[in-house]
């Protein structure tokens, strides 16, 4: 288990999305006693808890590409990650062994179709500094966790839904009666 957090908040500096993103981050340390890494870009900040799984000495996030155009912060395992990295080797010169590695060159690759060829569980948020493109998804039984919130010109994402109100501190927030029933009654909402 790991945690993520994403805000583009382009009306912020990179030093207060940079102490959001701390305080996002402290709120999941649970999450991720392995390492903990933020980076911030143009308009955006990320930040990423790790609990090392698979390749214990890389994977370090955020992960960017070698040209710094792409930023990914990931949560789960993709168990395929084997047999893509064997097939997108020819076009990608891997740093390191992980499956975070294979997501981020699959979908600099390949785009969003790379998720269709995806096994595992996963959440993850790429940010393309090129487009200002966000592509964020989960899998397809959503195992693991990714919340957002969209709140006058920012986008925030986390983990855990205490980290993504501390993303957004001043936007109100009210939950849904029925959504929280939805999730007693059937264990989760739509």
């Amino acid at each position: 288990m790991c945690g993520l957090v994403y805000l583009l908040a382009p009306e912020l500096d990179a030093d207060a999305r940079q102490v959001r993103v701390g305080n996002a981050l402290d709120r999941l340390e649970h999450r991720g006693p392995d390492g903990r890494g933020v980076l911030s870009g143009e308009g955006f900040t990320v930040g990423h808890l790790r609990l090392a799984i698979v390749d214990l000495s890389g994977g370090r996030q955020p992960m960017q590409d070698p040209s710094g155009r792409w930023t990914l912060v990931f949560n789960g395992e993709i168990y395929n990650f084997r047999a893509l990295r064997e097939e997108l080797s020819a076009r990608w010169q891997f740093r390191d062994a992980s499956d975070t590695e294979v997501l981020l060159a699959g979908l600099v690759l390949d785009g969003e179709s790379f998720i269709q060829r995806l096994d595992g569980m996963w959440a993850f948020v790429l940010h393309d500094s090129g487009t200002g493109k966000i592509t964020a998804s989960r899998d397809r039984f959503g195992k693991k966790p990714l919340y957002y919130r969209h709140w006058q010109g920012s986008l925030s994402f986390a983990s855990e839904l205490p980290a993504l109100r501390s993303l957004l501190p001043a936007a109100p927030w009210r939950e849904s009666d029925i959504d929280v029933a939805d999730y007693f009654r059937y264990g989760y909402t739509m």
